[in-house]
């Protein structure tokens, strides 16, 4: 396995940990109170900064359990991410359009923010689901 596999692994896994915290802990504080009254922002940003410093972290490490592995990057790696990264990217702008429709319409912020976080859990897994299936099947 090369380390760029072993990267898209460790951001696809940390994304769903993170991303899964966030939702179970939105339902569980939706069984007592609306949605729309949720303080929602301080979990949402310890979310996003915990997965930031734990795929930081397993990445270093990896790297330093393997460091010859980690400097190298082939052209397929390369071909990969590209792909990977371009499909991801239609969510991003999936959910920008979301975003916009929805602040068009005065929707209140809880849903327009979790359509934007939404849009950029999806982004992540797709992109490294179709990453990780190069890396299995080719192109």
């Amino acid at each position: 396995m090369s380390h760029q596999e072993k990267r898209t692994w460790i951001f696809a896994g940390v994304t769903i940990l993170t991303a899964g915290y966030y939702f179970i802990w939105l339902i569980i504080q939706a069984q007592t109170i609306p949605f729309t009254t949720i303080a929602y922002i301080p979990t949402m940003l310890w979310v996003i900064a915990a997965a930031t410093v734990l795929v930081t972290l397993a990445e270093t490490i990896v790297a330093t359990i393997t460091p010859k592995e980690s400097k190298k990057k082939d052209q397929r790696d390369q071909e990969i991410y590209q792909y990977g990264e371009y499909i991801g990217h239609s969510f991003v702008i999936i959910g920008a359009i979301g975003a916009l429709i929805l602040s068009i319409l005065k929707v209140d912020h809880f849903w327009i923010a979790n359509s934007i976080y939404i849009a950029f859990v999806l982004s992540a897994l797709v992109s490294s689901m179709a990453k990780l299936a190069a890396y299995r099947t080719g192109f």
